[in-house]
């Protein structure tokens, strides 16, 4: 369950950062509303969204030391968003940019942060949502 949701998650911005025109996937076409979109948030806060979105489900899907998972989902995060900007590169109306690239790495660290923030809080459960193991015959 844990790895559908981050295999979901990056699936989904794989496809939305890899087709020239991502707005019409989601049924933004007209260019005014496209526009509104775009003014309500940069580019650069759309990527780091996009990719803090991303580390927090892959943070999610990865068990085991808190340190490791973290460096784990966060080097698949920023591997992914290094991907994603080499292959724009050959995507018409898309371009490859080193800063939508430190905007993916900076989202991913903030989401990181975010995670640890709530699951370290004080009181917070820190039980798995759901056992791993396999009942005992």
């Amino acid at each position: 369950m844990r790895v559908l949701v981050a295999l979901i998650a990056a699936i989904g911005l794989s496809v939305f950062l890899v087709v020239p025109d991502p707005f019409a996937l989601i049924g933004i076409s007209r260019p005014e509303t496209r526009d509104a979109v775009e003014s309500l948030l940069s580019d650069k806060a759309q990527h780091a969204i996009s990719y803090a979105v991303l580390a927090i489900a892959l943070r999610f899907a990865f068990q085991g030391p808190p340190r490791r998972a973290a460096l784990w989902s966060g080097g698949l995060a920023m591997a992914h968003g290094a991907a994603s900007e080499l292959i724009q590169h050959f995507v018409p109306h898309r371009s490859c940019d080193w800063k939508d690239f430190l905007a993916d790495a900076v989202g991913a660290a903030i989401g990181l942060t975010l995670w640890n923030a709530v699951t370290l809080w004080p009181g917070v459960r820190r039980e798995p949502l759901m056992s791993t193991e396999l009942p005992r015959a």
